[in-house]
């Protein structure tokens, strides 16, 4: 009776174990690069829609191409431009064409 008590203990330790790392590895497969703007941090991928929630109505809207490109203006020096595939955010970039990416760090 005991073996079979510290086997059924051992196989539960196991099982909950496994769930731990499992969800774990999956959570840090689906995160996303987050980009830094002057009113909060917008997520690669995000919608337009979120965008203008975040930060407003853009000043300026091109469409070279399939790719997307808002601009908006937050002061001096403080320029923004938000580009889109597909109607997904792919990258922001400041006034000096730096992208405003924040690390990562796993």
């Amino acid at each position: 009776m005991y073996n079979f008590y510290m086997r059924f203990r051992f196989l539960i330790i196991l099982v909950i174990f496994s769930s731990v790392v499992l969800a774990c590895h999956h959570h840090r497969k689906n995160i996303l690069p987050v980009f830094a703007t002057p009113f909060g941090e917008i997520q690669k991928g995000a919608p337009r829609a979120l965008v203008m929630s975040v930060l407003g109505n853009p000043r300026n809207i091109k469409q070279p191409g399939i790719i997307e490109i808002w601009h908006y203006y937050f002061g001096q020096n403080e320029d923004s431009f938000v580009y889109f595939v597909n109607g997904k955010v792919i990258d922001i970039r400041d006034s000096q064409g730096k992208s405003t990416l924040i690390e990562q760090k796993p």
